[in-house]
């Protein structure tokens, strides 16, 4: 009898919903793939708390989601985006799979995704890893997505107007969230996985990169895969390529 699969918890990034994996997750159904979103009780949040949320907020929400897969002894592949690599790290201390086992039971975290994502280093906020966007500046208690051409930034490998569509759906993310930093580095000890988009203009694709020579010059096994032509959304820019490498990581993991 062949092994359960994982099952896939996926992660969007800041001022973005799961609606972003729509165009995914048929993918993984397909082949038989269970998945569960994780939304960020930060985005699109003004409004909505007395207090804005924060990355901390946003990692205890993922780790609930994880928690109520693996609870049930099941192994996840977490999928992380963009922001969403911060507060995914820290959702997952005490969750992986070698945690669990050395506590009797099974399940946990098998493998960590990053996608056009941060993989943050311990003590390290957005703004100590790439400084401050202009856009950022002054910003108050929220950002709001900035108008203009930014829409090229975010979405160049898509159409015109669905790329201005996408944009005008990011409305607001607490401010507070660009200085959460991170205390559980689990790509350390998670076999871990990084998509780079060849066109992110976002997280630049050499700060990928970065990462990830960081990581390997202390010695951190990193799986790469780059995505030629996509840009810093390549669930909606190329959801059948992401698929393909979101399923082959969790046939190996």
């Amino acid at each position: 009898m062949p092994a359960p699969k994982p099952v896939f918890v996926l992660v969007p990034g800041s001022f973005a919903t799961p609606v972003w994996y729509e165009t995914v997750t048929p993918f993984l159904t397909k082949a038989g793939y269970e998945w569960v979103n994780a939304p960020l009780p930060s985005s699109n949040s003004e409004g909505k708390f007395e207090v804005p949320r924060t990355m901390q907020d946003d990692a205890a929400a993922i780790k609930a989601v994880i928690s109520s897969v693996v609870d049930s002894g099941k192994e996840v592949v977490l999928v992380m985006h963009s922001y969403g690599g911060f507060p995914g790290t820290e959702a997952t201390e005490g969750l992986g799979k070698a945690d669990l086992q050395k506590q009797g039971k099974e399940g946990g975290v098998v493998a960590l995704v990053y996608v056009a994502a941060w993989m943050p280093p311990v003590g390290k906020s957005i703004f100590t890893l790439q400084g401050e966007p202009e856009f950022l500046k002054n910003a108050g208690e929220y950002t709001y997505m900035p108008g203009g051409e930014y829409y090229k930034y975010l979405f160049p490998e898509l159409p015109e107007e669905k790329a201005k569509s996408l944009t005008a759906s990011l409305k607001n993310h607490p401010s507070a969230c660009w200085h959460g930093v991170i205390t559980c580095p689990a790509y350390k000890s998670i076999p871990t996985t990084c998509i780079i988009p060849e066109l992110d203009f976002i997280i630049a694709t050499e700060i990928q990169k970065g990462q990830v020579a960081r990581e390997e010059a202390e010695g951190v096994k990193i799986v790469v895969h780059e995505l030629k032509g996509a840009g810093h959304a390549p669930m909606v820019g190329v959801p059948d390529k992401l698929a393909e490498l979101l399923i082959s990581t969790a046939k190996t993991s």
